[in-house]
């Protein structure tokens, strides 16, 4: 469940969601974390820690994930029977009194990269406004060679990668999720028949 835009309705708010998760997320929830502290923040304002500081602290650089199969469903709601509108300040704000969620639902497959410290022994994540339960299928890369100066074939943080170009699939405060352009620095590797051109943040020095 996350909410990529908002916009009013006749009938109240549309939340929408687009088919790619943010790695900032995916990384608090890889490291087992059902949130971190700094990403909560008053009137949609939150201060993030940022990526470089969650892999210094826990080791762990995910890659924004993709969907490969995607189902949606719809919920809609009634935002004056939720705890939301007690919290609510006294100014000229109007609470909708319906929300309409586009959410993603059971089924749906999604494809990202990890670049761990550790062996990873995940196999749950939660993530999402609801803290929805994803499972999780590791693949271990073995072989892999240094490239530079190319063209990334994945989603990558435009914040973490120094790149140029790509167009943006998502738009984040703690950078906006790019595909294709040009970066420095990454490894090439072999997935299936297909050869994958992964970048790498600029503050992972090696693998």
């Amino acid at each position: 469940w996350f909410n990529s835009l908002t916009y009013p309705h006749s009938s109240g708010y549309v939340q929408k969601v687009m088919p790619v998760i943010h790695n900032y997320p995916l990384t608090i929830a890889f490291l087992g974390r059902l949130v971190e502290e700094s990403y909560v923040g008053a009137y949609n304002s939150p201060s993030y820690k940022g990526v470089k500081r969650l892999y210094e602290e826990g080791g762990i650089y995910v890659y924004p994930a993709v969907f490969d199969r995607t189902f949606y469903m719809r919920l809609t709601m009634s935002m004056s029977e939720s705890d939301y509108v007690l919290y609510k300040p006294q100014t000229r704000w109007a609470v909708p009194i319906l929300t309409t969620n586009n959410v993603i639902s059971v089924g749906s497959k999604a494809t990202t990269y990890v670049i761990s410290s550790s062996p990873l022994d995940v196999r749950y994540i939660r993530l999402g406004v609801k803290r929805g339960t994803m499972k999780v299928f590791l693949k271990e890369v073995k072989d892999y060679e240094e490239v530079n100066n190319f063209s990334p074939n994945v989603a990558y943080n435009s914040k973490d990668v120094k790149s140029q170009g790509g167009f943006t699939l998502l738009r984040h405060r703690e950078g906006d999720v790019v595909f294709g352009g040009s970066a420095e620095r990454g490894i090439k590797f072999n997935d299936e028949g297909e050869e994958i051109y992964l970048p790498l943040p600029e503050f992972i020095e090696e693998i």
